[in-house]
């Protein structure tokens, strides 16, 4: 990635944005698969399985909107 994308230098600052933006999708993920009837350890094992299968520019994206991620990027599950 080139320096015209807002991603932290820091490497520090980008780990926190990636970290807040797993806290983020794991959150969201439960909270779908609660509402889908899910028990609490089901609705957690499915959360986790969302996170795996997530392409880690997309995580990069969801912690630097602005940045300019490759093009394949894969599929969301």
């Amino acid at each position: 990635m080139s320096g015209d994308h807002p991603i932290p230098p820091d490497p520090e600052a980008l780990a926190g944005l990636v970290r807040d933006a797993c806290i983020d999708r794991l959150r969201h993920s439960y909270e779908q698969a609660a509402i889908q009837g899910l028990c609490g350890e089901g609705a957690f094992e499915y959360a986790l399985d969302r996170l795996r299968h997530l392409p880690a520019a997309r995580l990069v994206t969801s912690a630097c909107p602005d940045a300019n991620p490759p093009t394949d990027q894969g599929s969301d599950p």
